[in-house]
């Protein structure tokens, strides 16, 4: 009977059911632990990167943008982001902020560079503990504690530019110097292309690239159209080359449709003419529309140039002959007289935009035509009609809302760069943006070799965005950590 006891195994499948239950309950409690740690981490990580981005929003590079940076990071508790699995459930707040001028791109390196201009926010999150279960049974840990931190950059951008570049004009006399569009607003900048394979000077302006184009026509068509994809925020990748028959794409804004690329597209909405095309043409000579001349009769003009803007000289003061071309377009010798408007008074100069009085003329009925008094006379005084003529479809009409002036044909949006700082030559990448201005073009493009663009400074990205048309930027912030 002894032996058949010692033989008998029918119970044995209770201690291996007993074993593998208390392994099982183990795996259990180290699930419903780590589960619920993982699922604060995120919580209480979603609460640092949220907060992160709301103290990004506020970076603008100063002291005053830091300050509102922290207050919009430490202000309110992140209550969507509230936590529920901890020992006391409810809002995360943030235990801490700092700023950083530069970020390492290695996530394992240390933040150190605190200096301005504070271009990234770090915020910390408070301390979120949970209860263990199966730890504490076995005496490891009773609580875990959680906290994160997150890093963020605020930046800015600006999408469908003429995709131009212009050289800092102020780098002549000091590489590197900075750029302030209010000091060139209302004057007039006489812009030349860059040389085929030579450095870009101070003034030139050069061609960036965009997405899609390759030839000379992509990079004619972009600068007709002007509301190319492109983006770009903290630089510009530059494209080598000088381009040929530019002048053909920017004409087209003044009801022009010439060769190379553009003598069919009198009918193509994506180059329509400005609402207002005054430029001091002949409408008598032939080709009008695909060949124009300009006016040697004196019967018509363009805006004049500033004053100072001979010779060599790029950059004008604002002082250009208004009364001049009021008296030719609107004057008794254009067959109906009207009165200038204040600021256009001066025989002499006036420091009136060429832009407002453009604006001025569509507004109130003045847009040049052939006797300005509807319908040309038998002998004509006046042979313009600043009404397009050329153009197939629709004019769009010219906008009137200040938020949109900027889509006005005449108005190109370029980026501003230190190109001797920045040795720019050819094709270079990441070329910091110091501004983005507006610039209203005051007459027509000439033929080579001429083929320089008269612009007057009407707006700008930079100083609050001020100006009358101003530079629309789109915000956008990224986390980096």
């Amino acid at each position: 009977m002894l032996l058949s006891w010692w033989n008998d195994k029918s119970g044995a499948t209770i201690v291996y059911v007993t074993l593998m239950m208390a392994v099982l309950m183990g795996m259990v409690g180290l699930s419903l632990d780590f589960g619920r740690n993982f699922i604060l981490r995120a919580e209480v990580q979603a609460a640092a990167d949220a907060a992160a981005r709301a103290g990004a929003s506020q970076l603008d590079g100063t002291i005053a943008g830091r300050d509102r940076a922290n207050t919009a990071a430490l202000g309110t508790p992140i209550t969507p982001n509230a936590q529920k699995l901890g020992q006391t459930p409810g809002a995360i707040t943030i235990a801490s902020t700092n700023f950083y001028a530069t970020v390492p791109a290695d996530d394992d390196d240390p933040l150190s560079d605190a200096a301005p201009p504070y271009d990234f926010i770090e915020v910390v999150t408070s301390a979120q503990t949970h209860e263990n279960i199966f730890l504490r049974a076995l005496g490891v840990a009773g609580t875990s504690t959680v906290t994160a931190s997150a890093v963020a950059r605020r930046g800015q951008a600006v999408c469908q530019f003429t995709p131009l570049a212009i050289c800092n004009p102020e780098e002549a006399t000091t590489v590197g110097a900075g750029f302030n569009p209010e000091d060139y607003y209302g004057k007039q900048i006489r812009i030349i292309q860059h040389g085929s394979g030579s450095s870009w000077a101070p003034g030139n302006f050069g061609f960036l690239k965009s997405p899609g184009s390759s030839g000379a026509k992509d990079q004619a068509e972009e600068i007709a159209n002007g509301r190319a994809g492109i983006c770009t925020s903290n630089g510009a990748d530059t494209r080598p080359g000088r381009a040929t028959s530019i002048d053909t794409a920017f004409n087209t804004r003044f009801d022009m449709y010439e060769n190379p690329f553009f003598k069919n597209a009198d009918n193509d909405p994506a180059y329509p003419p400005a609402e207002n095309v005054g430029k001091g043409y002949d409408t008598e000579a032939g080709g009008y529309c695909n060949s124009p001349a300009e006016d040697t009769t004196g019967r018509s003009a363009k805006f004049p140039r500033d004053n100072d803007l001979i010779g060599a000289n790029r950059f004008g003061n604002g002082q250009w002959n208004c009364l001049s071309y009021w008296n030719v377009a609107h004057g008794p010798s254009s067959g109906a007289s009207a009165p200038p408007p204040a600021g256009c008074t001066d025989p002499a100069a006036s420091d009136f935009w060429r832009y407002d009085l453009y604006r001025y003329e569509i507004a109130n009925g003045l847009v040049p035509q052939p006797n300005d008094a509807g319908g040309p006379p038998a002998t004509p005084t006046y042979v313009e009609d600043g009404d397009p003529t050329c153009y197939k479809e629709t004019v769009p009409p010219t906008p009137t809302d200040p938020d949109k002036l900027r889509f006005d044909r005449r108005i190109l949006t370029f980026a501003v760069m230190n190109c001797v700082e920045h040795s720019v030559n050819g094709s270079e990448t990441d070329v910091p943006v110091l501004a983005y201005i507006n610039g209203f073009m005051t007459e027509a493009v000439e033929k080579p070799p001429n083929a320089e663009l008269y612009l007057e400074v009407v707006g700008s990205s930079a100083s609050g965005n001020e100006g009358v048309v101003p530079v629309v930027l789109k915000d956008w912030v990224e986390l980096v950590r």
